[in-house]
């Protein structure tokens, strides 16, 4: 089976990170899209691609959403 995955907006804010962590401890493969105006790198576990930018931007947000099978937001 293969592992599923999981887009977290806000992923590096306190809030996200912790529900991107959650998703980790159950196996999804994370993936993180934030614009860092309020969170940090630290928030994210290193094996969790940073997606850097904004929410509104189209062309990143297809490119972090590409291959996720959930969208957190």
């Amino acid at each position: 089976m293969s592992t599923r995955s999981v887009l977290v907006t806000g992923g590096a804010g306190f809030i996200g990170s912790h529900v991107a962590q959650r998703f980790a401890q159950q196996g999804f493969e994370v993936r993180v899209l934030d614009d860092l105006s309020s969170g940090t790198r630290a928030n994210c576990d290193a094996s969790w691609p940073l997606h850097e930018a904004d929410v509104c931007d189209a062309a990143a947000l297809d490119r972090a959403t590409d291959g996720s099978e959930v969208v957190v937001h």
